[in-house]
């Protein structure tokens, strides 16, 4: 990849240092080039993940989202990035609606883009659309096959729908490539298996590699790592 290229990765991987890394390079970008639209679009990518891994207020990661959003759309109407992020920020902020309709359109947009793809993937997982998920996924993984972030996301999917051992190969080629996302799917599926300390091995190099913020789910992963219960 380019250094751009490497760059835009960075915007659109769940990690916090990384995402810290790109948006500083993205800035950069901007000010030597305020028209170069596909920064502006990874910006917007990179805000809509923001709250997840940095501590950041909420709204505000999201309006610059937005802002940058029509930014990129303004110098460029064929970039589809921007609109992926967008639906991860719909998704948040439960307005179902608007998240879809902007799933729909990053990707026909942009078909071909594997971070577009992923993102994509994600939002229609969370709405409980499996054949959508596993089709975007694995068009993701088709269109760039060393991307660790793509096969942990097509483990998790894999582990929502109790296909472990799929999900386990899934997140160790993940983990395999780098990806420190990938460790907190094997932290699951570990403890499935009952594989305490394998688990908590797992989730803290989770912890410690992609900047992740100890969310509720994190929270009932590492309860259950340590024998607490489960609270349905």
């Amino acid at each position: 990849r380019t250094g751009f290229e490497q760059c835009r990765a960075r915007a659109g991987v769940n990690g916090g240092d990384a995402l810290l890394r790109a948006t500083s390079l993205l800035n950069e970008a901007i000010k030597k080039d305020p028209g170069f639209a596909r920064a502006w679009s990874s910006l917007s990518m990179a805000y809509a993940w923001m709250p997840q891994y940095i501590d950041i207020d909420r709204v505000e990661a999201f309006e610059k989202a937005k802002e940058y959003s029509r930014e990129a759309a303004r110098l460029d109407p064929t970039l589809g990035e921007h609109f992926a992020g967008l639906s991860v920020v719909y998704m948040y902020l439960r307005e179902y609606q608007k998240s879809l309709e902007c799933a729909e359109h990053a990707v026909s947009l942009e078909p071909n883009d594997a971070t577009v793809r992923r993102v994509v993937a994600i939002s229609f997982a969370f709405y409980g659309y499996p054949e959508r998920t596993e089709d975007h996924i694995a068009e993701a993984i088709r269109i760039d096959p060393t991307s660790g972030m793509e096969l942990a996301w097509a483990g998790e999917h894999a582990f929502m729908y109790a296909n472990f051992d799929e999900a386990r190969v899934f997140a160790q080629r993940a983990v395999d490539l780098g990806c420190g996302f990938a460790n907190r799917v094997l932290a699951e599926i570990h403890l499935m298996a009952g594989e305490r300390q394998a688990a908590i091995d797992c989730f803290r190099k989770a912890m410690n590699r992609s900047g992740l913020l100890l969310s509720e789910r994190g929270v009932e992963i590492l309860s259950l790592a340590f024998g607490g219960k489960r609270n349905d």
